[in-house]
């Protein structure tokens, strides 16, 4: 099951929904941060070949500004 769906809370009581992630993933391993009003996400996960059907390593990158949320 995958899932883009993002939230946020400011303090710790209230979650608020934020934007979806441009790809969702699921079972990704990261890594996280704050850098030039940025929210930066490196990490990668597992899929499956469309043809061979074997699992391959996939590298991502996510920046989202907080200045367009």
């Amino acid at each position: 099951v995958v899932y883009g769906d993002v939230y946020v809370t400011e303090d710790g009581k209230k979650w608020t929904q934020w934007p979806p992630m441009p790809k969702p993933d699921s079972h990704i391993e990261f890594a996280w941060i704050l850098r030039n009003n940025s929210i930066v996400i490196v990490g990668g996960t597992t899929e499956k070949h469309p043809v061979t059907k074997k699992m391959m390593l996939v590298g991502e990158v996510f920046r989202l500004r907080l200045d367009t949320l």
